[in-house]
Order: C-alpha cells, then structure tokens, then sequence
C-alpha cells in the first residue's frame, strides 16, 4: 500500500464484488453513504471515527469496523490526522455460503461491530484470498475472517438490528428510492405514499437514518455507480443509468463521498 494517499483495489476472480480496497495515509471524511456488501475496513494507520445512526466511535490503527449490508455511515480522519485504511466488500449472495461453512446465523449479524487490534485477521485474509485457487478456498477464508471478527471481544461495540416494524415508513421510503434512484423522487410523492406531512416524514428519516431522503438517493445512486464503475463502464453511461445529470455531476459527488474520482476508483 502506498504511504502518499495511493488508492488501490483487488478484485476476486471467483466472486464479482468480493473486493479489498486500500487508501493510503490521507485526510478526509466520508460522507454518508452506504454499500450493497457487507464491510469491513481495518484502520492500517492513523486514527478515524465512523458514524452510524448519530453514534460515532473512534477507530484507531489496528482496530477494524464492521457495517452490514446497506446500511447508512459516515466516518474519515479524526482531527484531520492522516489515517490509512483496507476496507473488505463481501457481496451479499455469497453471504449464505459463508455462514454455511461456520455455522454462523445471519439473522443475529449486527448492523455494526467495532472490533480493536483485529489486524492479524486481515494480514491472513489477505494472503489467502490472494493465494486461493478455487472459490471454496476463498468462502472459507471469508468464514474464518467474519466468524473471528465477530468472536473478537476486545473493545467489541455492537448495534444490533431494530425492530424494523417500528419504522415502517422510513423502511417503505427506502424502498422506493431503492428502487427508484436513476429518476427524480420528490419529497411530496414521498410522503403521499407513506401517509405523513412532508416535513414530518423528512424530521422522521433524518432522525433514523442520520441524513434526509434527497441525501439518502444521492448515496443510493453513488453505490449503483461505484458498481458499474467497478465493472469497468464507461463513465457517462453510468451517470446516465444513475441518475446524475451528466458525468461530472456524478464525479463530483464520487469525489466528495469516496475521496478519489470514478476514474481513480
């Protein structure tokens, strides 16, 4: 990994979107955002925070945090000190097979784990995903990652999942603009589905989710986005099948969140 702030990816050649990803000593901070895997990231150097339904931990180098499928965090440098990060993407399909081969359940994953001095696990991982020749051997080297994390009890925080039945209007909102992110939702259509005053549904979805639901699209799109841009697209077909108004509207909202540009990326 490159100590000036490089960025570099490994991608499996078994699994698409089973991915690692580097960041080299930089400042910066991630805007909310959220990805379809489940993510791990492992602080390599520095310190950080990550942030997730208006709690915040601080994360220091050797400590690594856990966030469950498309769930809303932010996080980045602490005190604008230079950090370095790898962060783990495991596609939710191969998830399954992954709890198979431990005997994990699922239904009892976190939203978020945080986890300290969990760094050996990565430096294995690494070299067994890299050194795998089959995808049995990198399932399992997934299992033993995901199943010791999870077994790690040192500074262990853990968010379990809510009763998603208390919220069934934020959870019915992001279902739309789930659905929905490549075309303009407004907020009145919004609230018209849900039944609540406009205002009310935007106080009510800022307080679970930590951003409002224009904010909560624009990050929708920018993980449908970094997908593509993974699958190596063309930049102005992606903004065109994102919702972005063109190719640098979707650069500059890339940048910002992710801290490189689609191209970088």
């Amino acid at each position: 990994m490159d100590d000036k702030g490089g960025f570099l990816r490994w991608g499996s050649t078994f699994f698409p979107g089973l991915e690692l990803i580097s960041r080299g000593r930089h400042v910066h901070h991630y805007h909310h955002h959220l990805h379809d895997p489940l993510e791990i990231t492992w602080v390599l150097s520095g310190s950080a925070d990550v942030t997730y339904c208006n709690h915040t931990w601080d994360v220091d180098g050797g400590d690594a945090f856990l966030i469950a499928p498309r769930e809303l965090h932010a996080g980045g440098s602490r005190r604008d000190a230079l950090f370095s990060f790898v962060s783990l993407h495991v596609p939710e399909k191969i998830l399954p097979a992954i709890a198979a081969c431990r005997g994990l359940d699922l239904a009892t994953l976190p939203r978020v784990a945080t986890r300290t001095s969990v760094r050996p696990l990565l430096d294995t991982l690494v070299r067994k995903l890299q050194e795998a020749t089959s995808p049995g051997e990198q399932i399992r080297a997934l299992a033993d990652t995901l199943t010791g994390y999870l077994a790690t009890g040192a500074g262990a925080t853990l968010m379990p999942r809510p009763d998603v039945e208390s919220h069934r209007a934020v959870r019915r909102i992001r279902l739309i603009l789930d659905r929905a992110y490549e075309t303009e939702v407004h907020v009145a259509e919004l609230a018209d589905a849900v039944h609540l005053h406009e205002r009310y549904l935007i106080s009510l979805f800022k307080t679970i989710t930590g951003i409002p639901p224009h904010q909560y699209l624009i990050a929708r799109r920018l993980e449908q986005a970094r997908l593509m841009v993974g699958a190596c697209l063309p930049l102005s077909a992606v903004a065109a099948a994102t919702g972005f108004t063109d190719q640098s509207h979707l650069t500059r909202h890339f940048k910002r969140t992710f801290g490189v540009t689609p191209g970088a990326y």
